[in-house]
């Protein structure tokens, strides 16, 4: 007995789908599939829907800042072969109206590179990566995407859900834990009802903080990790502390991927270009820090923002090679305070082109145009 094909769906049916879809991305691949479920579903549906989260933004009780979401898409043409990826990273502060950041920073770009494609299929976004930003919104007569104005690595956010709702969570479900430079707490805040409180430790200070198996966890100092869950909001070490640690200035990064949990420690710089890199992978059943000794593996690429760090496959980034970290001019701040923003690696200042790559393989580490073919992704 032969299948009727999808397209031979009820067009009601399709309909009651399409309308279940919370974000815009969701609905344009929904739509990509075929002509009938196109035709079945108006444009018009798309109105009411936003791009990154069906959530945000949203602004708190005090209206003094806007919690918005922020991702990381490449771009791949289904259609055209030739045309290299893109990546790009965008955050949407209005509903419905992506900007679009300098490569894998906090800054607004002020318009498009003359190369983006005219269109775009819906199937040509792979999120990458998601993340969410505070933008302080108590000054408005100050431009909101300046330069100078959360382009460091002042404070991480990460947005908590409840995990009895998180298959559809409504903003009373969730809340905002922020992690602040060289403060020992973090501060948490129901978004419910705007209440914040501090979550604190034993006095540790906090380098990064991301979401994790439903969970919050934060790195300190010394390399210990802390987990923390939605409803006690009570920190707890489960793991020891990462050996060797105290013998770098930097502060530590957390990425999560394949549903593990990952370090990146930066140690100092040996020499006026050098940037040396190590990485853990945190061994729940034994509490301590397993070190990927050759790296992170030649098929995969580690890229660090401000907002937060994922991993790619080198498969998408043609002429690249693999088992590197790609990251931001100041993404790894200095636990003294001091920003010299990797001076020693970057010679100048091009805010759209601040990015360094190190290479496990040879430790080689420098601006990320130096390298044949690199710089293509960030501007084909």
């Amino acid at each position: 007995m032969d299948r009727e094909p999808w397209s031979a769906l009820p067009q009601e049916l399709v309909v009651s789908i399409a309308e279940r879809l919370e974000r815009r991305t969701y609905m344009m691949q929904f739509r990509a599939v075929c002509r009938a479920w196109r035709n079945s579903i108006p444009l018009s549906m798309l109105t009411s829907i936003n791009y990154l989260s069906p959530l945000l933004p949203f602004k708190g009780t005090n209206h003094s800042s806007v919690l918005v979401a922020n991702s990381v898409f490449l771009l791949q043409s289904t259609v055209n072969g030739i045309r290299r990826p893109w990546l790009i990273s965008v955050e949407e502060l209005n509903p419905g109206k992506l900007y679009i950041r300098a490569p894998l920073s906090r800054v607004v770009t002020k318009g498009l590179n003359s190369g983006f494609p005219e269109n775009l299929g819906s199937s040509d976004f792979q999120e990458l990566g998601r993340f969410y930003t505070l933008r302080k919104v108590d000054r408005p007569d100050q431009d909101m995407f300046s330069e100078k104005r959360l382009t460091e690595y002042d404070n991480k956010v990460v947005l908590f859900v409840d995990p009895v709702h998180e298959s559809c969570p409504t903003i009373d479900d969730c809340t905002v834990v922020e992690l602040y430079d060289q403060i020992t707490y973090l501060s948490v805040t129901r978004l419910k009802d705007g209440e914040t409180k501090q979550v604190c430790f034993r006095g540790s200070e906090f380098d990064d903080l991301v979401n994790f198996k439903g969970k919050v966890y934060a790195v300190d100092h010394k390399g210990s990790v802390f987990s923390m869950d939605y409803h006690s909001l009570k920190l707890l070490c489960v793991s020891e502390t990462l050996s060797g640690s105290s013998r770098s200035n930097y502060k530590k990064r957390l990425a999560v991927s394949g549903g593990e949990l990952y370090l990146v420690l930066r140690r100092c710089q040996i020499s006026d270009h050098d940037a040396a890199f190590k990485v853990f992978k945190l061994n729940e059943e034994n509490e301590k820090w397993d070190e990927l000794v050759e790296g992170i593996g030649d098929d995969r690429i580690l890229f660090v923002t401000f907002d937060g760090c994922f991993f790619t496959f080198v498969k998408d980034f043609p002429g690249w090679k693999g088992n590197c970290i790609v990251f931001r001019r100041g993404s790894f701040p200095e636990y003294s305070g001091i920003r010299n923003f990797d001076c020693k690696i970057f010679e100048s200042w091009k805010l759209h082109l601040d990015v360094a790559v190190f290479h496990f393989e040879d430790g080689d580490c420098r601006p990320l145009e130096t390298y044949p073919g690199y710089s293509h992704v960030f501007f084909p």
